[in-house]
């Protein structure tokens, strides 16, 4: 989770983060700059600030979420990238994996926070 005091996300952050598969910028994160280059297992990228925009560090092959007429849908429809609108805030209520299902998956999520293994924050 990025930090809500976070404004930025500087060159090269989360650079050869080849685990890395999603990532969700909040509403206060207002740029980004080179800040996934080698991110190559990275699938979702979630823009919550509809001015934020992407750049080409994210990999071609990643699905930019954002909301309609939002600066990440601008940039995925001009250079080719997947493109799919945020329904809700944080996607669809229940989705806590945001896959774009609710399944069990989210059920044993839900679990773990309720007995303090996890934090859905």
């Amino acid at each position: 989770m990025i930090a809500s005091s976070v404004k930025t996300i500087g060159a090269f952050a989360f650079s050869d983060c080849t685990k890395l598969e999603k990532v969700k910028l909040p509403s206060n994160v207002q740029s980004q700059r080179s800040a996934f280059l080698h991110c190559n297992n990275l699938k979702k990228i979630y823009f919550h600030n509809p001015t934020c925009e992407p750049d080409t560090s994210v990999p071609i092959n990643a699905a930019i979420y954002g909301f309609p007429n939002s600066a990440a849908q601008t940039f995925a429809d001009e250079k080719g990238y997947i493109f799919r609108i945020i329904d809700e805030p944080y996607g669809k209520y229940g989705d806590l994996n945001a896959d774009g299902v609710i399944t069990a998956a989210d059920a044993r999520i839900a679990l773990r926070a309720a007995v303090g293994l996890e934090n859905l924050e």
